[in-house]
């Protein structure tokens, strides 16, 4: 068993050498047999991301059950028999399992979870489907309006009729879904409409570009993450859009998550509300290229999102030599060759949600 922990390498051999169990960074090229752990803490996000690209079993350090870094684990498909949390004055996993009788945890600590995690075949979901939020236009239960108290014949009437069913509360019923000749007829499908991409760009107040690089396939899923901290709409522009699958089974089930949009020709196609922040996720084409000419005056921040080192630098160095503006990079892979190179550029999503 390998344990691959994003901190100091010094650190990193000091445990290992004194535990006898390889402990390694996440940019290890052998992951053979690993297990990657992300704690709570600045760079939580971040190493979550990162240890669910690696396709290895992951645990997440996520504080408390009722924090942010525990929803952000369940949202990315981790179980909640690999989440660990604080409980009064232990520590336990999200299925309440104990496994120190501290609120810290050391490499011992670390090992015996991992172990735990091996010897249960413990891995992250990638969902395929999720049950949908049900529709709640759909029956609506209410008080009658005015409604007429029964005579005593026409009470007598209702107890012989009911004998034998389900007793139904005379103070509630049920209304109806309108039947398509009725005024409120496609309420639903009113709600998803079609805008001029540029001028839905212009209507927002913050909007983050966030230029994905080729080798992030699963690039998508940070984005949703990003989207929904900053409370924002997520709006993919791809041919054809993939990230749906973050929200849903299919395009349209996503669309009416309300913050999820994508790209049709030149158009934006959402749900009809408004927030205040939009992402851009970008697939770099000629296509989006031409739309973003016209859209640069309402972009406020302009984010790659890179992948492996030697394919990354190449389109920053490309980026900075055409004299293009540029926020910052937010690395998925090889962070700390970034960091070396682009030191004043290097993001985590922690840091744009501060902005």
């Amino acid at each position: 068993m390998k344990i691959l922990i994003n901190t100091n390498e010094k650190i990193l051999k000091r445990i290992s050498k004194i535990t006898g169990v390889p402990f390694e960074t996440m940019d290890t090229p052998d992951t053979k047999g690993a297990i990657a752990v992300a704690f709570q803490g600045v760079n939580y996000e971040t190493d979550l991301e990162k240890a669910l690209f690696l396709d290895v079993p992951v645990v997440a350090v996520a504080g408390y059950k009722d924090s942010r870094e525990y929803e952000l684990a369940l949202e990315s498909g981790i179980p909640e028999e690999a989440i660990i949390v604080v409980q009064g004055d232990t520590l336990v996993n999200g299925a309440g399992i104990e496994f120190t009788q501290s609120t810290n945890i050391t490499a011992k600590d670390i090992i015996k979870i991992c172990k735990y995690i091996r010897e249960n075949s413990i891995h992250p979901e990638i969902y395929l489907w999720k049950a949908p939020k049900r529709n709640e236009d759909t029956v609506i239960w209410e008080p009658p309006k005015d409604a007429e108290q029964p005579t005593n014949e026409d009470a007598d009437k209702e107890e012989d009729t009911a004998k034998g069913q389900e007793t139904i509360d005379p103070q509630i019923r049920i209304v109806p879904y309108p039947k398509p000749d009725e005024s409120t007829k496609d309420t639903d499908k009113q709600r998803i409409i079609k805008t001029p991409i540029v001028e839905y760009i212009s209507r927002h107040k913050k909007v983050f570009a966030i230029f994905k690089s080729d080798s992030l396939d699963n690039g998508g899923n940070a984005i949703k993450n990003l989207a929904a901290r900053v409370n924002g709409m997520h709006l993919e522009m791809a041919n054809p859009p993939q990230s749906f699958q973050y929200y849903a089974e299919t395009k349209e089930r996503a669309l009416e998550e309300g913050c999820y949009g994508y790209m049709v020709d030149e158009n934006a196609i959402h749900f009809n509300a408004y927030k205040d922040t939009l992402v851009l996720e970008i697939e770099t084409n000629g296509e989006t290229f031409g739309i973003l000419e016209q859209a640069m005056p309402y972009i406020t921040h302009i984010i790659h999102m890179t992948g492996d080192f030697e394919q990354g630098q190449k389109d920053i160095d490309s980026w900075i030599s055409m004299k293009l503006p540029l926020f910052g990079i937010l690395p998925i892979q090889d962070r700390g060759k970034y960091y070396n190179k682009y030191s004043s550029l290097v993001k985590t999503i922690d840091d744009l949600v501060k902005i």
